[in-house]
């Protein structure tokens, strides 16, 4: 009898690993779609912007951290600034977004 047990409990064993393999599928199965421009896997909805912002950067903000902000509030796919300013330094980033970057 106690060789039966042990058969049975490899079985079971085999059988939970088998379904464990079959639900665990590729991360785009579980997760949905990675694209960051929204589709079907849920997630932020970004938008094309095509366009050059100046912002006055104000103090003790780094440039990337500004650049950051500024691509959340406008939802923007893709953003990037001209050039950098130390975070003690006050002035005009300009920030480019979509096609835009391309210039900078």
């Amino acid at each position: 009898r106690g060789k039966q047990q042990q058969q049975q409990q490899q079985q079971q064993r085999g059988s939970r690993r088998s379904s464990w393999k079959n639900r665990r599928g590729n991360k785009k199965q579980r997760y949905g779609s990675f694209s960051s421009s929204g589709g079907g896997g849920g997630g932020r909805q970004y938008r094309d912007v095509n366009a050059i912002f100046l912002l006055d950067k104000p103090f003790n903000v780094s440039s990337n951290d500004a650049l950051q902000q500024v691509k959340k509030a406008f939802d923007a796919k893709k953003a990037g600034h001209t050039g950098t300013l130390d975070p003690i330094a006050t002035g005009m980033l300009p920030i480019c977004f979509g096609e835009a970057t391309k210039l900078a």
